[in-house]
């Protein structure tokens, strides 16, 4: 299996302005972000469980919330760690204070509370994400959960008041290219991080580099080869784009802990240096046999070894260098523990 991981983007309850938060999202990526959730090219994944009316499953609270209905869906669909979270992204509604209404004495009389105060949980979307983000979900991926919520200048909107549309947009695009601007970027360049994953060689084919030829007979060190891929279709413009003008290259550490937010702070990077002959990433292809009759295809496979010692609990980080961005960022399945990989190694192609 590769280190594909189930990348959920969560939407809020529906108001009119998180349609206005895709476009304004659109406007700092590239259209490579869509093949994040959607593309299975060249990637593994295992077969997730078939459970019937999975949603019914969700507590009333995590109902709330989509993205907590999302997280819960994954380890429905993939128990015991199957697959982890790579990347969760809620889109808001808008924040803004509530409308303070008196509501009238009957309401608040017998179980019109229960319904009435149903009904203002369900809209306050903001107190389920922070309860979710801060309690309810896993401390190993809090790092991971995002949220984009402008705040909504003005009048109280309602939500069904399709009038404010226009003033709407306006607001979050102006957050967006202004107080949103770094987070917003920020997590395009996750996005774009994840494009990229670590996939072990077959057993039977590992062609270790000869960097860790010393270790194969010293067996206090376990070895994974494999290489660094990418999501994008073999030979399309937006992969040539990618590698060509966004990526600056791809580096290894270890870290203590498996959260994401780690990686940032680290200072001891390890450069992984390109095949001999290959100068630039646009370079590194390998070909495959084609069909009969039809051409070669090639696709980006940098080769990376993990030489490790045995029983080191130290977590695995791989990570790109964007141009644009002055941190490297882990791609997806990282950081990871080397076990974790060896295991993933050995699942099979769900295509």
């Amino acid at each position: 299996m590769s280190t594909v991981r189930f990348t959920p983007i969560a939407v809020s309850p529906p108001l009119p302005a998180h349609n206005l938060l895709f476009g304004a999202f659109s406007n700092f990526s590239i259209p490579l972000l869509s093949k994040v959730v959607f593309s299975e090219d060249d990637s593994k994944d295992v077969v997730p469980n078939p459970i019937p009316n999975l949603s019914n499953n969700a507590n009333s609270r995590s109902r709330d919330l989509a993205a907590q209905v999302a997280y819960h869906e994954i380890e429905k669909l993939w128990p015991d760690n199957g697959v982890s979270l790579d990347f969760l992204l809620s889109l808001g509604t808008g924040d803004q204070k509530a409308k303070d209404n008196s509501p009238p004495t009957l309401v608040n009389m017998g179980f019109f509370v229960s319904i009435r105060a149903m009904f203002q949980r369900q809209l306050d979307s903001n107190s389920s994400w922070t309860s979710f983000r801060q309690h309810s979900a896993p401390r190993n991926i809090r790092s991971s959960l995002y949220r984009l919520n402008p705040p909504l200048k003005g009048d109280h909107v309602e939500l069904y008041d399709h009038q404010r549309m226009q003033d709407i947009a306006s607001s979050a695009t102006d957050w967006a290219k202004d107080a949103g601007a770094a987070q917003t970027q920020e997590i395009a360049n996750i996005l774009i991080a994840n494009l990229f994953f670590f996939e072990p060689d077959d057993v039977e084919a590992t062609n270790l580099a000869v960097s860790s030829q010393r270790h194969l007979s010293d067996p206090s060190y376990d070895v994974l080869a494999g290489s660094i891929r990418c999501r994008l279709g073999h030979g399309t413009p937006q992969l040539e784009k990618l590698l060509g003008e966004m990526v600056e290259g791809f580096s290894y550490t270890q870290i203590y802990t498996d959260n994401v937010a780690d990686v940032g702070q680290v200072q001891n990077w390890t450069d992984i240096t390109y095949p001999p002959g290959q100068n630039r990433l646009l370079e590194v292809m390998a070909s495959e046999s084609p069909p009969a009759g039809g051409h070669a295809i090639k696709k980006f496979r940098l080769p990376y070894t993990f030489v490790v010692k045995k029983h080191n609990c130290m977590f695995q980080v791989l990570a790109v260098k964007l141009k644009r961005s002055e941190n490297k960022i882990a791609i997806s399945g990282f950081p990871s523990t080397l076990p974790d990989l060896q295991r993933r190694s050995k699942m099979k192609w769900l295509q």
